[in-house]
C-alpha cells in the first residue's frame, strides 16, 4: 500500500486575484497585521502577504489563518509554502492548527524559518481535533518583545495543502527502499528513473520537519547523522506523488 495526495484546496493560496494583491479567504487573529505586498516567491505570481510580528508589549500572537473544512481525525496532510523575514526578524512559520470552541487557536505541526530570502517550508502532520474544534491553516509572523517598525516584517506566499490518501499506485510499483530500517550510514532508493522520472525528493521527520530536499533523483541518502526514528520520504513525478516510511535505528 502506498500513499498519494489529493488537493485540499486552500482559498487564495498566493494572495492575489486578477493581478492584484488580495487577502480574501484569510482571517486575522486579534491583531490586524496582514497587508498585501508587491513581492512574490519563486513562481508565486506578483503578490504575497506581509505581516508584522506579535508584540509582548502590544498585540500578539501574530496569526493569519484559514479554515479547512471536512477534516477527519487521523487524516494526514502536507502543508507547503514560502516565507522570508526582514534582517534581524523573528522566527516565523506555517502550521496546521485547531481553533477550539472558545475561539483559541492551537498550533500543531509546523515548519519555521528566519531566512532573509524566500525559503520553502513544508510539514506533514494530522490536525488531531478535539470535540468542537475547527481545523485551520495558520501563518505565524513570530513574536518580539516590544513595539516594532516595518523593518521586522515577514512575508508568506504560495501555500498549498494536500490530503494524503492511501491507495495502490502502480506508477511507483518498482520503488524499493533498503535497508529499511537503516542499519548503516545510507538508505538506497531504487527505481527506474526513465520509466518513473523523479522531479523532487523530500524527507520529513516524525514532527513534520523537512530534513532533506533534492531536485531530481538520487539513489542513496546518507542518514548517519540523523536521529533514530520514523521519517517520511515523498517523491514527486509530474502530478503524481508518493510517500513511504523510512526507519532509522
Amino acid at each position: 500500500m502506498s500513499m498519494t495526495f489529493a488537493n485540499a484546496q486552500l482559498q487564495n493560496p498566493s494572495f492575489e486575484e486578477n493581478g492584484q494583491g488580495s487577502l480574501d479567504g484569510w482571517l486575522d487573529y486579534f491583531c490586524d497585521f496582514a497587508t498585501s505586498e508587491n513581492d512574490a516567491s519563486p513562481n508565486g505570481g506578483e503578490w504575497c502577504v506581509k505581516m508584522q510580528p506579535g508584540q509582548t508589549q502590544g498585540c500578539y500572537p501574530g496569526y493569519f489563518y484559514q479554515f479547512v473544512p471536512n477534516v477527519t481525525n487521523g487524516q494526514i496532510f502536507q502543508l507547503d509554502g514560502w516565507a522570508k523575514v526582514d534582517p534581524n526578524g523573528p522566527v516565523v512559520g506555517i502550521y496546521l492548527g485547531r481553533k477550539d470552541a472558545e475561539g483559541t487557536i492551537h498550533l500543531l505541526g509546523g515548519d519555521t524559518t528566519s531566512s532573509e530570502t524566500w525559503t520553502m517550508l513544508s510539514v506533514v502532520d494530522t490536525f488531531d481535533l478535539e470535540p468542537g474544534d475547527d481545523a485551520v491553516v495558520v501563518i505565524n509572523s513570530g513574536l518580539v518583545g516590544g513595539p516594532v517598525g516595518p523593518s521586522l516584517s515577514s512575508y508568506f506566499d504560495d501555500l498549498h495543502l494536500d490530503l494524503v490518501t492511501s491507495i495502490d499506485d502502480v506508477y511507483f510499483s518498482d520503488l524499493k527502499i533498503f535497508p529499511n530500517p537503516a542499519v548503516n550510514s545510507s538508505v538506497f532508493i531504487e527505481l527506474d528513473p526513465i520509466k518513473t522520472p523523479i522531479d523532487e525528493m523530500l524527507i520529513f521527520d516524525a514532527l513534520g520537519k523537512l530534513v532533506f530536499r533534492k531536485s531530481g533523483y538520487v539513489n542513496s541518502i546518507n542518514v548517519e547523522s540523523w536521529s533514530a526514528g520514523v521519517y517520511c520520504l515523498k517523491l514527486k513525478s509530474g502530478e503524481k506523488k508518493i510517500v513511504k516510511k523510512i526507519v532509522v535505528n
